[in-house]
Order: structure tokens, then sequence, then C-alpha cells
């Protein structure tokens, strides 16, 4: 969850603000799926981004339209609420009747809502960067993830992803690297097969 690290820029950023998943997610909005014309006017804004009426219904709506369907029989819709200064926090309306924070629900649900929004900003020939998937997810979690990384990979979007997780080693072997520390340095083995990898190991 970096700005900096997703919008890499030559200019400085100085004193970068707070950020949350509400705030990194209306970002990528702006920059991946707002079409309006002041889009160019926001983005000059900070975290204090004061959308209009109409924009803030837009980005409610696109939210709504891309509910993790994992989490789909969780909570029943989003919405976003102005707090303090102008600050959109995402809210999550769960089926028991609680209304829930982004920031403040379970860490693994917390990431997977931001990745699943991420993916669905992503086009052919967009680099997609994952540290670690699995560190918060249970394994049908970690299960989803794979298949939907991997549905991501043959629409043309270059898909890269660090894993200590058995249940995210996809079964084309041939895109799976080992990375070890050696006397030497890093050693970063390309495993072709898995009798090729074993062999390696011995």
């Amino acid at each position: 969850e970096s700005r900096s690290i997703l919008f890499q820029s030559e200019e400085p950023y100085g004193q970068l603000p707070e950020i949350t998943a509400s705030s990194m997610i209306l970002e990528t909005y702006l920059k991946k799926v707002y079409d309006a014309p002041d889009r160019e006017g926001l983005l000059k804004q900070a975290q204090s981004v004061p959308l209009s009426d109409d924009a803030l219904r837009r980005f409610e709506d696109y939210l709504n339209q891309n509910i993790p369907p994992f989490d789909a029989g969780m909570y029943r819709g989003v919405s976003v609420e102005r707090g303090a200064s102008d600050r959109l926090t995402i809210l999550l309306h769960e089926n028991s009747g609680k209304t829930v924070s982004l920031e403040q629900t379970s860490a693994g649900r917390r990431w997977y809502f931001t990745y699943y929004f991420m993916k669905n900003t992503l086009s052919q020939g967009d680099l997609f960067f994952i540290d670690e998937p699995a560190a918060m997810l249970h394994p049908i979690a970690q299960k989803t993830v794979l298949k939907e990384l991997s549905e991501l990979a043959r629409s043309g979007i270059c898909v890269v992803y660090s894993t200590h997780s058995p249940y995210l080693i996809p079964d084309e072997w041939n895109c799976v690297h080992f990375v070890s520390m050696t006397d030497h340095g890093t050693a970063v083995v390309s495993a072709d097969t898995r009798g090729a990898f074993f062999d390696q190991m011995k």
C-alpha cells in the first residue's frame, strides 16, 4: 500500500500524506478509470480530493460493480463517506446489518478488496507486481487469487509475484523461478518442469 511505488514519478513527493486503502483505491480509480473533464484537476490534489456529488456517485457505482465474488455473500453493498477535510472512506455494508470501514476490517479482507479492485483496472500490456499475496489469506482465498492471476496473464498482463505458499504455485512451471541465498549472492533457478527443479536441488 505504497503510493510512491504504485505511481512512480521523477518528481519528488516530499512529505507523503497518510496512505489508506480507501485513498489508494480512489487514486487508482482517478488514474485508470475516471474519464470526466475534471479528471486532471482532481489528480493534482492530494488525499483530500473534494469529489463532486456526481463524481462520488460514479465512484460508488464502480465499486459496487466490482465487489469481489469471493466476498459477495458477506456484504450487500459499498458506499463512500466524506470525512474530515473531504477525506473519503469506503464503507462495507455487511449482510449482518453492520457497516464497517475498509480501514477497520481485517488485514486479509482489506488486502483482497484492494487487490481485486486494482486488478480490474489493468489492461493488456500492463505490469502487475505483488509482494507475497498469500501473506494474509487462507488457502481457499489463495487458490482463488492464483486462478485470477493466471487469467490476467492469459489476457496479456505481465504478472510478477513472490510467494512462499504452495497454493500459489501455477501448473505452468516454466514461469516459476526459485530464489535462494548462496555464499556468492542471490541465485535464481528457472524450473521448466518439476523434474528439472528437483534434479537441481539434489
